[in-house]
Order: structure tokens, then sequence, then C-alpha cells
């Protein structure tokens, strides 16, 4: 596998491995639109990888396009960070890979 070495060294942090204390909050459904922070610029970028850096929980969701490509290239990328004590609420980001292209793998990495 390409990324063998990788996932053979992988460490995790103890809180990543702990089961919660306490029972998950129920899922709401979103009765009206999300917001979500569009990242476009190398400067929205810093600000969602700051956000990260915090980030114990996140979700992320791709969005590839793969006519007569065989791996897809990826066209958008969605990423929800959940809330932490000092953010206390989650944070939607859409990003357009395109013209972030060369600076995505440093920043989310």
């Amino acid at each position: 596998h390409v990324y063998q070495a990788e996932i053979e060294s992988l460490e995790f942090a103890d809180w990543q491995l702990a089961a919660p204390d306490t029972k998950p909050p129920p899922i709401t459904v979103a009765t009206g639109p999300l917001e979500a922070t569009w990242v476009d610029t190398p400067q929205v970028l810093q600000q969602l990888t700051m956000r990260l850096e915090s980030a114990k929980e996140i979700a992320v969701d791709l969005e590839a396009h793969n006519y007569r490509s065989f791996g897809g290239i990826t066209c958008l990328i969605q990423i929800t960070v959940g809330a932490t004590d000092s953010t206390p609420r989650s944070d939607n980001f859409l990003i357009d890979p395109f013209p972030l292209w060369k600076k995505l793998g440093v920043a989310l990495g």
C-alpha cells in the first residue's frame, strides 16, 4: 500500500483512544440553511488551519469528479470542526481546492 509506512507509524494520543465519559447528545436535523465559511484564499485557509489545531473532533467529506479519470479529482472539501472549550459552537468550512491546490497538503496535513 502506498501509505503503509505512514499507517504503521501512526501514534495516537490517549484521549483519541479513550471511551467518552458521557453519552453524546442526540443528533438534531437543521431546520434551515447551515452557515459555512467558503475557503478559497490562503488567508481563510490559515484561519481554518488555526481552528483545526485546537479541534478534537472533525468531520470531513470529499466530493470528487472522476469522469475519464482513474483516481478522480477532489473538487470540494467539506469540514466541520466540533465545539471546544474555547469555541463553544461547531464551524463548517467549504474548501475550493483548485485555487489552493499547492497549499492544501501543508495546511491540512
